[in-house]
Formats: C-alpha cells, structure tokens, sequence
C-alpha cells in the first residue's frame, strides 16, 4: 500500500508542474480538444488538484 501512495503523489507532482508549465495548451484543449482530448486533459488537471 505505501508504494502506491507514493506513486500517486509522484503522480500528483507530476500533473502540478504539468498543468503549470502547459497552461495555456491545457486551456486550448478544454476550449477547442476533441471530446479525448478534454478527457485526458480534464484527468490530469484532476490529478495536479488531488491532495494524497
């Protein structure tokens, strides 16, 4: 169980730096992505604001 908590913060770190450096690619996608593109984009935006 402690390997997959720290795999879900490392992933949780991950998507924060992510959304931080891609914001404006991020908003793009949530305005004008395919509905697979805003899926995916939705989940990691998701995964940055999940506390672990």
């Amino acid at each position: 169980m402690t390997n997959n908590t720290s795999q879900n913060k490392e992933l949780s770190a991950w998507a924060r730096q992510f959304t931080q450096e891609r914001k404006a690619s991020i908003d793009y996608f949530l305005k004008h992505g395919s509905p697979i593109e805003k899926a995916l984009v939705g989940k990691v935006v998701e995964l940055a604001e999940a506390t672990v």
